[in-house]
């Protein structure tokens, strides 16, 4: 299922915590998801769904990082560094 932006509710899916399932409800936000899960709110978004202003602030967040440093970024924001790349390209075109 595709999670939605953030702020909209979604249909309830398993989510594995600690080997236990249990069940998100209509009622949850993926910031509020995101919190319980103590993980970065960006890292539940697929990177094509992240909107112009957070690919921004992620290029600025990364523009002086190299290789570990910009790695562990990425991977705690579930984004790849070639997804990086194309968003420089796309913001400089």
């Amino acid at each position: 299922m595709r999670l939605q932006s953030s702020g909209q509710k979604f249909k309830p899916r398993p989510v594995l915590m600690s080997g236990a399932c249990t069940f998100v409800w209509l009622s949850e936000t993926i910031e509020r998801i995101a919190i319980e899960l103590n993980i970065n709110v960006t890292t539940l978004k697929r990177p094509k769904d992240w909107p112009p202003e957070e690919r921004l602030n992620a290029l600025h967040e990364t523009y002086s990082l190299t290789g570990d440093d910009l790695n562990a970024w990425c991977r705690e924001r579930g984004v790849f560094t070639h997804q990086l790349e194309q968003w420089k390209i796309e913001f400089c075109s």
